[in-house]
């Protein structure tokens, strides 16, 4: 026996050491497991017909290939010979520790190899930690329409107690700053000519802006000045009406992560102090912009969105999409009461879990504050996924331990971290196996850029086709697998040698129209029937 079958005939006698001990404390012997087992005539079928099912390749073996253990052995089959039906395994490929100095890490393990049959739940456990000192992005969206002048102000003057304010949530944080008002255009804007140069001139005997949608005006920095400098100068502009130009401006801002310059590697979070409600899709079109807008960055070279007259504003599901795709929050600070419920229904509903409202004080005053809720409210959960929606054939279901008792529940989310590691699991079931072998799926957490890599094997072929011996010779005119002969088109027979010509059609027929061990099977080079060696 070459070297290569040795190894392959330890493998298969280390299989059904592990595997033995499963199948004394499953009732394999039942009459009922048994038919399912003896119904079956290939190898792969066998082993994916039930776990008890085990296949015999033993080229001396007589009865029944495909069978429980226990049968198999009574008849007669040599056990160094038996293709043991294995469960599905999973083992850490990388497994480094939490946090270090030199590297932010929050799930462990972070790659795992995961063999899956088809119907047998495997479990993948894993834990989370939030890291200290975890980077954060925070871009402060402006409205800077003329009500929310002495919030700019106040919020300027409190910005000396935002950096100390920052470094308790983390030492590692950068600002970023953009503003909007809405779409310069009747109703929404006069545009007489006076207006348009100035809109405040008639009204309030006041300079402002020319109206503009959504402008950004800082790139993320760590400059606390820097930042306070730009928000410090930036002037008001004065729309007509009671809405604004938020969902433009956000849109531009998620669409523009890699223009604004959001790290990869952050907790990003978008402040939105605001006292109106939102336009939103539909409205654009009392401004003939009726275009659909798509997550494309429209920004010109001064940090203007150039397409606010052509594109409608987005649709709720859109923000929600793009906030979910770029792994974005947004902290509401609503300065009216009777406006903040209308932002805390949109977040219970369609933004649930991607943004956090926020009642901003009448001068303002709380805004840091309110940063501090935010930001808590959303480092402080931790919610995973799995995109799983091409992979129909597979089921996923998530359970965690979220109050470290030892209790798993069936939860993909838990509150309340504090510095604790939580323990999850996510239990894979494949329906069927799919045509491609392998495939690389994520475990994601919803709201940062930390995953789980899952890489997937899909277990269907049994290891008794490698096994080579003599078997080719004995079969003549076809191939030995797995205990069998397999018949070049036009032969029949237990070794392949009769050939169908001499012999009643039936003897050659298809395995479609006469389900029994000796059938034509179809592969890409010949016909070839089946036979069993008895």
């Amino acid at each position: 026996m070459r070297l290569e079958d040795h190894i392959i005939t330890l493998v298969l006698l280390f299989s059904c050491i592990k595997v033995c001990v499963l199948q004394t404390d499953l009732k394999c012997d039942d009459i009922n497991t048994q038919k399912l087992c003896v119904d079956q005539d290939w190898c792969d079928s066998c082993l994916q017909s039930h776990i008890c099912c085990n296949y015999c390749y033993d080229k001396s073996y007589t009865g029944r290939r495909c069978n429980t253990k226990n049968q198999l052995l009574l008849s007669n089959c040599n056990e160094t010979m038996i293709e043991f039906n294995q469960m599905s395994r999973v083992m850490k490929q990388i497994n480094k520790p939490f946090t270090t100095k030199d590297e932010i890490i929050q799930i462990k393990p972070q790659n795992v190899l995961v063999q899956l049959k088809k119907g047998i739940p495997t479990n993948i456990t894993f834990s989370y930690k939030l890291a200290e000192n975890y980077p954060l992005d925070l871009y402060y969206l402006g409205d800077l329409s003329m009500s929310m002048k002495p919030s700019m102000k106040i919020f300027a003057s409190l910005g000396q107690h935002l950096p100390s304010n920052l470094t308790k949530l983390t030492k590692h944080y950068k600002l970023a700053f953009g503003s909007f008002g809405d779409k310069p255009a009747m109703p929404f804007y006069y545009t007489d000519e006076e207006s348009a140069r100035d809109p405040c001139k008639k009204a309030m005997e006041e300079s402002c802006e020319p109206g503009y949608s959504f402008r950004h005006h800082l790139n993320f920095t760590s400059n606390t000045e820097d930042f306070l400098d730009v928000v410090s100068s930036s002037r008001v502009t004065a729309n007509v009406d009671d809405l604004d130009g938020a969902l433009d401006a956000l849109l531009q801002v998620l669409a523009c992560n890699e223009t604004i310059n959001f790290s990869p590697l952050s907790r990003k979070i978008i402040l939105l102090p605001t006292d109106s409600l939102l336009h939103s899709a539909g409205d654009g079109i009392l401004a003939g912009a009726v275009r659909k807008p798509d997550l494309k960055c429209l920004l010109d070279k001064n940090g203007e969105y150039t397409k606010s007259l052509i594109n409608d504003y987005p649709a709720l599901d859109q923000i929600e999409f793009a906030l979910r795709k770029n792994k974005v929050n947004i902290i509401f600070a609503v300065k009216t009461l009777s406006k903040m419920y209308y932002y805390l229904n949109m977040t219970s509903s369609t933004l649930k879990g991607y943004a956090f409202v926020g009642e901003l004080q009448e001068d303002a005053t709380n805004i840091v504050d309110l940063i501090t809720k935010g930001y808590y409210n959303f480092a402080q959960t931790v919610s995973f996924m799995m995109n799983t929606t091409e992979q129909e054939y597979l089921d996923v279901k998530f359970f965690a331990d979220c109050e470290n008792h030892g209790i798993f529940n069936e939860t993909s989310v838990c509150y309340g971290l504090g510095n604790r590691a939580i323990k999850f699991k996510v239990e894979l079931t494949a329906k069927y196996i799919p045509e491609h072998q392998r495939e690389t799926l994520y475990v994601e957490e919803k709201n940062i850029n930390e995953k789980l890599t899952v890489n997937v094997e899909y277990v269907s072929s049994c290891q008794c086709s490698n096994y080579k011996d003599e078997g080719n010779k004995f079969c003549g005119h076809g191939t030995y697998r797995c205990g069998r002969c397999y018949c070049e088109e036009g032969w029949s027979g237990s070794n392949c040698s009769e050939n169908c010509e001499n012999l009643d059609f039936r003897s050659c027929r298809s395995y479609e129209t006469d389900p029994h061990p000796e059938f034509v099977l179809k592969t890409e080079s010949a016909n070839v029937a089946v036979v069993n060696v008895n």
